[in-house]
């Protein structure tokens, strides 16, 4: 949905490849950098609050969706132009 969303808002046909390398770079970056973060963040937090890990994840659900609210404000305020179909 992030893909289409964004390939709306890029002016250049030739920039949503670009656009999409990235997207999907991160999104197999992250999974590498995740795992290590949680079992650290748990195991040194086991005895004071072993739900610490769950915070972060709201934190990163809470950036996800403050982005989303971002990209729909930006939809509704430069709002797609409707082209004529050409007979």
């Amino acid at each position: 949905m992030c893909r289409s969303i964004l390939s709306n808002l890029v002016p250049a046909a030739n920039e949503v490849g670009k656009i999409y390398s990235l997207t999907t770079s991160l999104e197999s970056i992250s999974p590498l950098g995740s795992a290590p973060l949680y079992s650290y963040v748990y195991s040194n937090t086991l005895g004071t609050f072993p739900g610490a890990f769950n915070v972060i994840s709201a934190g990163l659900y809470s950036i996800n969706c403050i982005l989303l609210i971002i990209v729909y404000i930006f939809l509704r305020r430069y709002p797609p132009v409707d082209y004529e179909t050409v007979d």
